[in-house]
């Protein structure tokens, strides 16, 4: 039972995490190249922070995806516009999903001895890190 608590306590902070991010770099970089890019490397970044605690970022991506494509359908519908001028808009957002994701498992890659028994991780292998959170089984 604790363990499922631990999860979805993750997931709910990694959900936070996320969308705090996004909406902070919505709210703060006009420029969109430069938000598509600030996107991409905080998505990194949420993404080498889920791998250091542990945490596979499946869930947390199709939970923000659906919101997402929730926030594009009101955009469309609200503003007015296109479909193409709401996916502009929502782009940055599922491209800092996307990176974070990505970064997850990236940053999560163990390397194993010739036996398999004994894997270290490639890029955390200095700090201590908790056992990988899995959803619960059942």
């Amino acid at each position: 039972m604790s363990a499922m608590i631990v999860w979805l306590l993750a997931t709910g902070a990694f959900w936070f995490l996320t969308n705090l991010a996004s909406n902070t770099i919505e709210a703060n970089v006009q420029n969109y190249l430069t938000r598509v890019a600030v996107m991409a490397v905080a998505g990194m970044a949420i993404g080498a922070l889920a791998s250091a605690v542990g945490y596979g970022f499946f869930v947390v991506t199709i939970l923000l995806i659906a919101q997402l494509w929730f926030v594009r359908r009101k955009i469309k519908a609200l503003a007015g516009v296109n479909s193409a001028v709401a996916t502009k808009y929502a782009l940055p957002a599922f491209l800092l999903i996307a990176f974070a994701t990505a970064g997850s498992y990236f940053f999560s890659i163990e390397a194993c001895d010739a036996t398999g028994r004994s894997c270290k991780r490639v890029f955390f292998e200095q700090l201590y890190t908790l056992p990988h959170l899995q959803p619960p089984a059942g």
